[in-house]
């Protein structure tokens, strides 16, 4: 049963209008732009973890996406097969777990400290091959989806990215001391 007033509208219906005629009457609030990232107050040491991040997911999705080629292009650089495919698995999964680190995740402390490690030893990894593929005279940076000549400019790239990590990890050790003395 509705009750009816004077008008000849239920309760409901005045309610209804009711709210409708204040939402109606207020000013609408000037459209913001939302951005994805914001780049206006990054920090440098942000920034070289994003550069480096960007980086080492390039060199994942190169080494995985022909991830069955890449222990015998390991192989051709001296090591034996057995140690290749060990070699191929362990950079793929170091530098899936050098990401949380990287991308500033909230993980777990111990996440982190594993994913801090990550960084240097994917790095540590990718510089070995990269030496050891010398001779072969063919990057193992990107795997086997490209075929591209080793030399200099591999083991510069790689110095570059290691001064990333080093720039990245002093500012993140600086950052959590600042913080923790701030409390």
């Amino acid at each position: 049963m509705q009750v009816k007033n004077a008008k000849n509208t239920t309760l409901v219906e005045q309610s209804y209008f009711a709210r409708y005629n204040v939402l109606m009457n207020k000013p609408q609030k000037s459209a913001k732009k939302t951005h994805f990232i914001r780049f206006d107050n990054i920090s440098s040491v942000q920034a070289a973890k994003l550069l480096l991040a960007i980086y080492v997911l390039v060199f994942l999705i190169s080494q995985l996406f022909t991830f069955e080629k890449l222990p015998a292009l390991i192989a051709g650089s001296g090591l034996e097969l057995g140690w290749a495919n060990f070699a191929a698995i362990s950079l793929a999964l170091l530098e899936l777990a050098a990401l949380p680190f990287l991308l500033g995740m909230r993980t777990s402390p111990l996440i982190s400290r594993v994913s801090f490690a990550s960084v240097f030893l994917a790095l540590t990894g990718l510089a070995a091959l990269e030496v050891l593929s010398g001779s072969s005279g063919q990057s193992m940076i990107l795997g086997a989806t490209f075929d591209l000549p080793g030399g200099s400019w591999s083991l510069s790239l790689l110095a570059a990215l290691w001064i990333l990590a080093i720039w990245s990890a002093y500012g993140s050790l600086l950052l959590r001391k600042s913080t923790k003395s701030a409390k």
